[in-house]
């Protein structure tokens, strides 16, 4: 394997608990690219396709041909806008998909065979290229469907005959989807979460509501390994309706359902201040990682502390929606969560936006007003690195997602120039961002692993060895072993004992 950075640990100072400084370790960014016009694009999202490379999705407000690289049609006000491009991020095609009025992008996925689902909302009648007219007056959900070259293949109207809002969607094991939404009643009633269960084809098999007598916002829906779903959203709702737990205000809510849609659990975790849920996924166990924002303190059933205003708040489940631990990542400003995913070791990679400097958690610089903010977590949920992305203006990370070469595509809004780590242009007033960023590199940290003993960690990618030196002077280093990384990406190189002599560590790929 070649060699690149190395990183270098301080081990044991004699007499002393074990200290150790890290060297950030900064992903490269392989490439990047910025998408749009001369109008506002938004809402960027990017996931990988196999064989093909990448798709993107988001709303448009531009025209074609005037400035930028859109060449689609613009509708209306607003549209779904779907780009495929070569695992280069060059355009391979893109589309827009709408009607004469305003259509607004929130989710996306990508099925096994390298189709794609855009799902968002519409208030156009069957005009543009919209064919599914609105089950009511108001704004509906709209799917559209399209094959891996960029054809569309069918789109769906989904909804009440009320005001529904940011939809959701995810994968069932047939070739379905499962698709939920926040549909608006006229006061005095609140929202609930709204779920309907479709076939390959968008058909519908059935729908089903959950909630109490407040405001129950869902915001995901995923299938779980047992055939049934989660749901996951924000609630203010006290205990009533099929929400058995109080809420503080406006809480994380955690819906278990069977694959009828019958409720087997709920679980609400929040403190004294807003905690707004955004991503729930499966672990290998069958537990659930929740990922969302919070302004609370530490109470309520939240212990981890605040660092800000808004910080990343991550909370750990067992089968049965226990908590198992939850962990605060910020600095003394905003974090606002956008995009999660789990990785092959089972950590964490979160991303969204940052007004923070350098402090509490967070030890990446800021850039710029807002900075796309990544994190990495073990899966103990402590932070492993962090990084900065953007330049001088407003940037905001939607998706972000590993990569089967071990890196991370990521999408993200942007309104900067290129300036800070961002080296493509703005063409309008904010366009899509979309980076590729490289593999982790291999680093070395203590554990504590009970009393005073700690554990010296080696972590990188899985399945691949790593060679270790160690040095009492930073001057003669000799191998300490070379090591083969277990499944979870991780080696345990030795465990010392307070009071050890001076050590040091390094690893390189």
């Amino acid at each position: 394997m070649k060699c690149n950075v190395i990183f270098a640990f301080l081990g044991l100072l004699a007499g002393s608990l074990p200290l150790f400084a890290q060297v950030n370790p900064i992903i490269a960014i392989e490439w990047q690219r910025s998408f749009g016009g001369l109008g506002f694009e938004s809402g960027c999202r990017v996931r990988p396709v196999a064989a093909t490379g990448y798709v993107v999705a988001g709303t448009s407000g531009s025209s074609s041909n005037l400035v930028g690289n859109k060449t689609s049609a613009l509708y209306g006000s607003y549209d779904l806008w779907s780009i495929g491009l070569d695992p280069a991020g060059e355009i391979r095609w893109q589309r827009s998909d709408g009607g004469t009025q305003l259509e607004l992008s929130y989710a996306m996925v990508v099925l096994p065979n390298g189709d794609m689902l855009h799902a968002g909302t519409s208030d156009s009648y069957t005009d543009g290229n919209k064919t599914n007219a609105n089950n009511g007056l108001l704004v509906d959900p709209w799917l559209v469907r399209i094959d891996a070259n960029g054809n569309k293949l069918w789109d769906r109207t989904v909804g009440t005959t009320r005001l529904d809002l940011e939809p959701s969607v995810g994968l069932t094991s047939d070739g379905g989807f499962i698709f939920g939404a926040q549909p608006i009643p006229r006061s005095p009633n609140k929202p609930d979460f709204m779920v309907w269960r479709l076939a390959a084809n968008g058909t519908q098999i059935w729908n089903r509501a959950y909630g109490g007598t407040g405001d129950d916002l869902l915001t995901t829906v995923q299938q779980t390994s047992d055939g049934g779903y989660v749901l996951g959203g924000d609630s203010n709702s006290g205990v009533s309706g099929n929400k058995t737990e109080p809420s503080a205000g406006y809480d994380f809510w955690l819906l278990r359902i069977d694959a009828e849609g019958t409720v087997l659990w709920d679980r609400t975790f929040g403190g004294d201040a807003e905690d707004r849920l955004r991503h729930v996924r499966q672990t290998a166990d069958g537990g659930f990682i929740l990922a969302g924002t919070s302004k609370s303190t530490a109470s309520g059933n939240k212990t981890s502390p605040s660092f800000g205003s808004n910080d990343f708040w991550f909370v750990r489940v067992d089968t049965n929606g226990i908590k198992l631990w939850d962990r605060a990542h910020g600095g003394t400003g905003d974090e606002v969560l956008g995009g999660f995913d789990l990785l092959s070791d089972g950590g964490v990679i979160a991303g969204g936006y940052s007004s923070s400097e350098a402090n509490g958690s967070k030890t990446a610089p800021s850039l710029g007003a807002w900075d796309g903010w990544l994190i990495r977590l073990d899966a103990d949920g402590n932070r492993v690195w962090d990084q900065s992305l953007g330049g001088s203006n407003m940037d905001a990370i939607n998706t972000v997602q590993q990569t089967p070469d071990g890196g991370f595509i990521i999408g993200a809004d942007s309104l900067s120039l290129p300036d800070g780590n961002k080296t493509t242009p703005v063409f309008g007033e904010a366009d899509f961002w979309v980076i590729k960023l490289g593999s982790e590199k291999p680093h070395l940290h203590w554990e504590r692993d009970g009393g005073t003993q700690w554990r010296l960690v080696l972590r990188g990618l899985p399945n691949q060895t790593y060679h270790v030196e160690g040095s009492s002077n930073l001057v003669d280093w000799v191998t300490v072993r070379t090591s083969q990384l277990d499944a979870a990406g991780r080696s345990i190189l030795e465990s010392l004992i307070d009071g050890s002599p001076q050590r040091y560590f390094r690893a390189r790929d």
